[in-house]
């Protein structure tokens, strides 16, 4: 039956989609890391002066 076969594909693809959401929480911790970096911090400071400026 197709609901069988929806059944058994879904639980094929459960292990990789722990993985790819394990890798996305890795990297969402680390771009928070980066942003909140002395150097990022200045960087969107410039980009915001300018928006304002320019508006």
């Amino acid at each position: 039956r197709s609901s069988d076969l929806r059944l058994t594909k879904a639980l094929l693809k459960e292990p990789e989609a722990a993985r790819v959401s394990e890798a996305i929480a890795r990297e969402a911790r680390h771009f928070v890391e980066l942003l909140q970096s002395p150097r990022a911090r200045a960087a969107l400071e410039a980009f915001a002066g300018q928006r304002t400026a320019g508006s």
